[in-house]
């Protein structure tokens, strides 16, 4: 009865112990998982901190810089004008329709002005970045080449839609649609920088894959500078053991020329 007792004892024991570690393990599984969803919560949380900070940045780099181009082509035109350009002579740009040139030329630096002057500032101070400046740059002129493009075409059409829905505001359609097309350039743009044109992540990699493949390279040239200094120590110590083998043996031929002629004189005495 004795033995029974004890082999159960035993197995309450074993039992007891299984079970303290399962439910450790599994609390150390629930607070890991705890930790991560954590840690990802404030991941998240920072994430949507920073795109918010930077998108009051670009509505006020935005607006600062409309607000050059505005002055541009209010006074641009006057400007031109006082200097000598004929105000009234008119010509058809492209696909932009029919301006004078003072207007045009007034609008045209004014879209410059404030596309770069944009670009600048927001790649400076809302999303610091510092990816590469030429992919960047380009992709970014290519960006407002189009927008200006679409623009132009799509403000008579939906001026025209708009007086059409709104008799009552057909005064004010055109002011309507420049509203509009402003908005989704807005957002387009704001889309475009922080994701594409001036995110430090699309050559991170590059970067990294660049700067391991140049340390890599500079491992294999110091080993190989190391494996050419052992061929030469090991070249040096075979001169120097050859050296010290030709003094051996010539000291030993002396040692035996020194005997032969010690014999020769006995022999002749």
């Amino acid at each position: 009865m004795s033995d029974i007792k004890e082999e159960k004892d035993i197995l309450q024991s074993d039992t007891n112990a299984s079970d303290i570690s399962e439910l450790s393990a599994a609390i150390d599984s629930v607070a890991g998982s705890s930790a991560e969803i954590v840690g990802e919560k404030k991941n998240s949380d920072k994430s949507a901190k920073k795109s918010f900070i930077q998108f009051v940045w670009f509505i006020f780099m935005s607006i600062f810089a409309f607000v050059a181009q505005i002055l541009i082509v209010q006074f641009g035109d006057d400007l031109l004008i006082l200097c000598g350009v004929d105000g009234q002579r008119t010509f058809v740009a492209w696909i932009f329709g029919e301006y004078t040139v003072p207007t045009f030329v007034a609008f045209l630096t004014g879209n410059i002005v404030a596309k770069v002057l944009s670009y600048i500032l927001n790649r400076k101070k809302t999303f610091a970045a510092t990816n590469n400046l030429a992919f960047s740059f380009s992709v970014y002129v290519i960006m407002c080449v189009v927008l200006i493009i679409v623009e132009t075409l799509i403000g008579p059409i939906l001026s025209d839609a708009y007086a059409n829905a709104i008799p009552a505001l057909s005064g004010a359609a055109e002011t309507i649609s420049v509203f509009t097309y402003s908005l989704v350039d807005f957002i387009i743009v704001f889309l475009m920088e922080k994701y594409v044109i001036m995110n430090n992540k699309i050559f991170a990699k590059k970067v990294k894959a660049q700067s391991e493949t140049a340390d890599n390279n500079d491992s294999s040239k110091e080993g190989s500078v190391a494996l050419n200094s052992d061929s030469i120590s090991e070249t040096e110590s075979e001169k120097t053991l050859s050296v010290e083998k030709k003094l051996v043996e010539s000291e030993a031929l002396a040692t035996v020329d020194k005997n032969d002629l010690t014999k020769k004189i006995k022999l002749s005495e």
